[in-house]
């Protein structure tokens, strides 16, 4: 007897809430207050995540008809043979790629194209859910690190071996100027600065679903997103805010290229060549110039709070104390009542260098990862057995920093033949389809394009878009989706359809 393929369809419902769960856990993550709940709680994410895939793929034939499908699903085959293979390297090396292939799965076969399924208005819904649940725990975490800022709180504690910092973190000294992190409630700056950038992301993605709606509350989570993105100074975020401005700039025009020969293009062209250096020189200066300005205005805080604890402090003695001589004749014991000096910091900056961010020892583990890469080129050592040596097995890396070398070494040749075939396919459709349209199809599938252009070229400095549990993988392989959907099947996003009943 067949069983219908409807009972093995994952609702949008059950979609929703699994993935507002995993959402809110992979912020737990970043945490240390909360970071030793993620795992139990990934334990149960990817257990049902087995039962979700298991019905998805009975769905059987449907599947196979589906554009960009083969390309994943062989990447997911052969791998998993690779796994099987390296078995020998022992029993937890073994779950370990288990429980990371079981993620992978996740993200291509039900964030991207069981989320691709649905209707518009269905895909629409789950979005926004994740979005309002993650940015208020963004904006938790952004506002009390921003606190920690103004008054240059810094710590550090110890969880169960690990030692982790919280509030401000010092780099350097020069001329008697501190230099600064700030790493909030979060584990690291590059954490934090993931955190807020995704905010902002899903922030400019919510303006856009919502119209009017919220206009305020998302505007203000921008702004809040951008000062603590600033003060935690990660290279990355940069690099991606940078991305995603240009990239939009550069989707939103090109419509306006396609149709022109000749002259008209060359000098087309030329105009949207400067438009996005422009940009990226303008996200540059801009997020230097708020560096600076938040580095001044808690030098001034700091100042105004040691003037006005010094005035009190002397109100306080001439109350307590009115005919105590302030220097005690010789011979006599300090006053008692006496209370030490209040001193000023330091003053401090956000200052981070291009050198100090790129060339602090990446260049030395991509050579060590590709060395790796050379030993097994073709279907790689899978992603658990990636670990190189620095400094003469000084030190130990199993993070190369760079998520596109993770995945050449990890997967091979294949592996990473299988993912760009896959990605560059549907980049090239997804701007095809931009080209031939206008209007406000044209700013949706924009702003969707370049979040996930924004979101890979942090990849190249940290992270692992396929292997990793993490909220702005989530929201990548559901941006995918969602242009899967309108590309692919002629599906128009819902906010589109209002927008056109409105007017």
């Amino acid at each position: 007897m067949v069983m219908p393929i409807e009972r093995f369809r994952i609702n949008a419902n059950e979609l929703k809430y699994f993935t507002a769960f995993f959402v809110f856990i992979c912020l737990l993550s970043a945490c240390p207050y909360t970071n030793w709940l993620f795992r139990p709680a990934l334990a149960i994410v990817l257990a049902y995540g087995l039962i979700m895939l298991v019905r998805f793929f009975g769905q059987g034939k449907l599947l196979i008809k589906k554009p960009l499908f083969m390309p994943l699903f062989l990447f997911s085959a052969i791998y998993c043979l690779n796994i099987l293979w390296h078995i020998r390297d022992g029993l937890f090396t073994f779950v370990t790629n288990g429980g990371q292939m079981t993620l992978a799965c996740l993200y291509f076969f039900i964030f991207f194209f069981q989320f691709s399924m649905l209707d518009s208005k269905e895909r629409a819904e789950i979005l926004q859910f994740s979005f309002n649940i993650y940015i208020w725990g963004a904006l938790f975490f952004s506002v009390v690190s921003l606190v920690m800022l103004l008054f240059q709180y810094s710590s550090a504690f110890s969880i169960n071996g690990t030692v982790y910092r919280i509030g401000m973190n010092g780099r350097a000294i020069t001329n008697g100027v501190v230099s600064y992190q700030l790493f909030g409630i979060g584990t690291s700056s590059s954490i934090l600065g993931s955190i807020c950038l995704t905010g902002t992301l899903i922030s400019v993605v919510s303006l856009w679903l919502n119209g009017k709606n919220r206009q305020r509350f998302y505007s203000i989570s921008i702004v809040i997103f951008m000062l603590t993105l600033c003060a935690a100074n990660a290279f990355t975020s940069v690099l991606m805010a940078m991305v995603f401005a240009a990239s939009y700039v550069g989707c939103h025009y090109l419509t306006s290229i396609i149709s022109l020969h000749g002259a008209c293009l060359v000098k087309r062209i030329c105009k949207l060549i400067i438009m996005v250096l422009g940009t990226l020189i303008s996200v540059y200066v801009l997020y230097y110039a708020v560096q600076g300005a938040e580095a001044s205005v808690v030098n001034l805080f700091e100042r105004t709070r040691v003037t006005v604890c010094t005035f009190i402090e002397k109100m306080e003695e001439s109350i307590s104390h009115p005919t105590l001589p302030e220097v005690p004749p010789d011979g006599e014991e300090p006053n008692e009542f006496a209370k030490p000096e209040i001193t000023e910091k330091p003053p401090m900056t956000i200052e981070r260098t291009l050198t100090s961010s790129i060339y602090s020892g990446r260049l030395t583990i991509w050579a060590e990862g590709f060395q790796k890469f050379l030993q097994h080129p073709i279907f790689g050592v899978t992603n658990e057995n990636i670990s190189v040596y620095v400094n003469d097995r000084d030190r130990q890396y199993v993070n190369l920093h760079n998520a596109y070398l993770m995945l050449l070494v990890g997967t091979g040749i294949v592996g990473v033949s299988l993912i760009f075939f896959f990605g560059l396919s549907l980049l090239i459709k997804a701007l095809r389809f931009i080209s031939s349209k206008s209007g406000n199809i044209v700013k949706h599938l924009s702003i969707l394009v370049s979040a996930c252009l924004a979101i890979l070229a942090g990849d190249f400095v940290n992270g692992n878009f396929v292997f990793a549990p993490s909220e702005s993988y989530i929201f990548l392989w559901m941006f995918l989706g969602e242009i899967y959907g309108i590309t692919f099947a002629q599906s128009e996003p819902a906010s589109l359809k209002e927008m056109r009943l409105e007017s």
